[in-house]
């Protein structure tokens, strides 16, 4: 009986995750838990990892980038500046 009840648990949770209108809420810091790092620590970990791997790229696009962006900025603010230059440069490429 408790295999079957197990069963029919997993069964329901299966379903409900399988749902179209489901909406996952996580607060700020809930990698923390996970051991990943948090904004700051990645932004600064990104930063580094591509200035030790690509020196001139850092030097030529990140350092000019995050110069466009406030001092207190981090990783989400730069990946969203860049997604607006992704963004101007696909309407420019369709003429848009």
């Amino acid at each position: 009986m408790e295999n079957l009840v197990d069963k029919e648990l997993f069964s329901q949770i299966e379903e409900h995750l399988k749902c179209s209108e489901q909406n996952w809420l996580m607060g700020a810091g809930i990698s923390y838990d996970a051991k990943l790092p948090l904004m700051w620590p990645l932004t600064n970990k990104v930063k580094k990892d591509i200035e030790s791997n690509n020196r001139q790229l850092y030097t030529d696009i990140i350092v000019p980038l995050i110069n466009e962006l406030p001092t207190n900025c981090h990783i989400e603010h730069i990946l969203s500046h860049i997604g607006d230059y992704a963004a101007l440069a696909e309407r420019t490429k369709e003429k848009k």
